[in-house]
């Protein structure tokens, strides 16, 4: 009796065995996978950051979709945004950036967020001034990336003055200009009057009052056009440096051995 039960007791202890062994085996099996999948990740983010910064916007973008096809993290939609947005894809950069807002919408500050959306009203303010433009770069496969191509100047393609910063700059020249006409004015009406011609005392009276006009006029066109000139160039100088930091922000996805330069952040 007691050699019977022993026997179905050790049976029954391998059939249990049998069972767990598949499953812990598929558990191994699987680990190395994820592992695998997060480092090729990592991978193609970081050749995805070097093209973008040498200007390959094609390349980056090739590589920063198969990093965001390996891990599925928000953050990479923004460095997609951007990408698209360099390409001159000003549609796809406005879906890419609405998918980043949607997925980070409860984990971004408020500051952040404003900041994202006042990056969609620009997107879509440079899609409205005329067709999009195709990539003048061809992709490059990811498996066959071998180095980021070079490029002369990186951070001034796609970027224009703010259309505020063009006006305050043609109107403050165009307010020197007339400034410096009335002054001109101004001086040949001094000159009539001491030309030694005999004026009545009205003629007198009027040439004076006239040079006097004209004089305050030059004056104050002159301050105007050069408190509008000061003001675009200091706009356009604010927008260049601003926009040449964000595109040296390339968000890198959290949990991957590298530091984070979150991109969606505002300076």
């Amino acid at each position: 009796m007691r050699s019977t039960l022993g026997r179905w007791l050790v049976c029954g202890a391998i059939g249990v065995a049998g069972l767990a062994m598949p499953a812990a085996a598929q558990t191994l099996k699987e680990a190395p996978a994820v592992l695998n999948k997060q480092d090729a990740a990592a991978q193609h983010f970081q050749l995805g950051v070097e093209f973008y910064r040498a200007g390959d916007y094609a390349a980056a973008r090739v590589e920063f979709e198969a990093a965001f096809g390996l891990s599925r993290l928000p953050d990479l939609l923004h460095n997609l945004c951007l990408t698209a947005e360099k390409q001159g894809q000003f549609r796809e950069a406005i879906e890419y950036e609405e998918r980043f807002l949607a997925a980070k919408r409860g984990e971004l500050t408020t500051a952040e967020i404003d900041e994202a959306r006042g990056r969609l009203l620009r997107l879509r303010e440079q899609q409205s001034h005329g067709p999009q433009t195709s990539p003048t770069v061809p992709a490059v496969p990811a498996v066959a990336s071998s180095g980021p191509a070079r490029s002369a100047e990186p951070g001034a393609r796609g970027w224009r003055p703010p259309v505020g910063a063009l006006a305050l700059l043609v109107g403050g020249g165009a307010s020197l200009v007339a400034g410096i006409a009335c002054g001109g004015a101004a001086l040949a009406t001094g000159s009539q009057l001491g030309s030694g011609q005999a004026f009545t005392l009205r003629e007198i009276d009027a040439l004076t009052a006239r040079g006097n006009a004209l004089n305050a006029s030059a004056i104050a066109l002159d301050i105007a056009g050069g408190v509008a000139l000061t003001a675009g160039a200091t706009w356009t100088i604010a927008d260049w440096l601003k926009r040449g930091r964000t595109e040296r922000r390339l968000a890198l996805a959290p949990g991957w051995p590298m530091p984070r330069t979150g991109l969606a952040k505002a300076d």
